[in-house]
């Protein structure tokens, strides 16, 4: 309905020049439980990663944005270079909301899905939505395996790890 599989990928990669993410993160390439636009958007994203960096492909955001290259992609459920994120983590740039409440709070608005039966729960689901895969990358494999954005602003041994603060102990 959308004018096809030619169409969906012009679109996708007008978007990755326009915004330049340096990070995509996209559904499980099986559709999570068989939903085929969940499926035609993980199969896009990565085709449209090596579109968006390349000269001449769809002229018109070529000519409007330039190419644009893709850092990292993460597809859910993607079975090699797996990432369990916690999502109970407060975010401070999210006023202090947990990735999981923002996504409870995300899939409330998502009223196509209300009468599917799902919903968002941290674990115990074939379908965790806190597992994630790098399907790829262009700065190198995460080590951490505890954020998406691992080896874009961290330059190579520049991340440390805080110190936890010491326990208090009885004066």
């Amino acid at each position: 309905n959308a004018g096809g599989k030619t169409k969906v990928r012009e679109w996708v990669t007008g978007l990755y020049r326009q915004y330049q993410p340096e990070v995509v993160v996209a559904q499980d390439k099986d559709g999570e439980y068989g939903h085929k636009q969940h499926m035609m958007i993980a199969e896009t994203a990565q085709d449209c990663i090596e579109l968006a960096a390349t000269e001449g492909e769809y002229l018109d955001s070529f000519m409007k944005y330039g190419t644009w290259q893709v850092k990292k992609l993460y597809l859910h459920l993607w079975p090699e270079n797996q990432i369990t994120f916690d999502w109970n983590i407060p975010l401070v740039s999210m006023n202090g909301s947990t990735g999981l409440e923002l996504a409870i709070e995300a899939y409330a608005l998502h009223k196509t899905q209300e009468a599917s039966g799902m919903s968002v729960t941290e674990t115990g689901s074939e379908y965790d939505n806190r597992v994630f895969g790098l399907a790829y990358t262009t700065v190198g494999e995460d080590i951490r395996k505890d954020d998406f954005l691992e080896n874009i602003y961290d330059s190579v041994g520049s991340f440390q790890e805080i110190e936890p603060t010491p326990a208090p102990t009885p004066a």
